[in-house]
């Protein structure tokens, strides 16, 4: 090969490389423009996490994280006599939570089965900050490696706040909490089925997406602030996907799509040398 031919493979290589590079960080900061923003419903929606709350064993799989003194998450009979989560809070605040790792490029949808029982009470419904209690919430966790970097979207059982309420935590503008539902079932038997759309509440309560991976769901009962109590029942939570095949794929974030590619560029600089037959001075490699 020509002196003129091997520079040519190498600005080849370094354009393409580059080019690769750009993409990466393009789909880290606008997602959205990648991901598309519908369902198609000629797809199947296909279980991703199907968690049943009917034997104690299955706690083994979520961690805790303690707040403020302990809430209760047992595995245990309702009034009914029906096995479930009973989610009770004595003055506490600790959640519990799975972690999942799922791609928004699957478009996941999160669905559960819950009913109220018991909300905080003596709350004067002046601050958040000061009674940011709450009979039972389930929550989103969207983050990429970095445990410390995330976004969370809070769906909540309220007995105040109107249902559509959307505000952001005291605590963090990286929290946004949704009410869903507004006081007691009608009904002491009666579960409420949820099921929201990730990608699109992201958006919606965020503004844009931050976070490509929806990293854990969580449980939180707590009545810390008002020093009262809490209780609640989740029978199952779920989360499925239309999308399922794009599971299949790696999704760690810019750090591991580059470290991945690290091992790639490391192998085409050794055919490149192969050919060029010296070695090339690639500092960035």
């Amino acid at each position: 090969m020509s002196p003129l031919g091997k520079r040519r493979l190498v600005f080849y290589v370094l354009i393409g490389t580059s080019c690769l590079i750009l993409f990466l960080i393009f789909r880290e900061l606008f997602p959205n423009v990648l991901f598309g923003s519908a369902h198609s419903s000629n797809k199947k929606m296909v279980n991703v996490v199907n968690v049943r709350f009917d034997d104690a064993a299955v706690l083994k799989d979520w961690k805790e994280y303690v707040f403020n003194g302990r809430s209760e998450y047992k595995v245990e009979a309702d009034p009914n006599g029906e096995m479930v989560l009973h989610a009770t809070s004595k003055a506490g605040h600790s959640v519990i939570f799975k972690v999942v790792n799922i791609p928004l490029e699957a478009r996941p949808i999160l669905a559960w089965q819950w009913r109220a029982q018991k909300f905080p009470s003596n709350k004067k419904h002046q601050s958040l900050f000061d009674e940011n209690d709450f009979s039972i919430r389930v929550c989103a966790v969207f983050a990429r490696n970095n445990p410390l970097l995330t976004d969370i979207v809070q769906y909540v059982w309220d007995d105040y706040l109107p249902v559509g309420t959307r505000v952001a935590s005291p605590y963090s503008k990286n929290v946004q909490m949704l009410i869903l539902e507004k006081g007691r079932p009608n009904s002491s038997k009666e579960w409420l089925i949820e099921k929201r759309d990730l990608l699109n509440d992201y958006k919606k309560l965020f503004g844009k997406i931050h976070y490509r991976n929806l990293k854990a769901i969580a449980i939180i009962s707590n009545s810390d602030d008002t020093k009262t109590e809490s209780e609640a029942f989740i029978k199952r939570i779920w989360i499925e996907s239309a999308n399922a095949e794009r599971l299949h794929k790696k999704h760690r974030g810019i750090r591991g799509d580059i470290s991945s590619l690290g091992h790639g560029l490391r192998s085409l600089k050794r055919f490149c040398l192969s050919i060029l037959k010296r070695p090339v001075p690639f500092t960035f490699w």
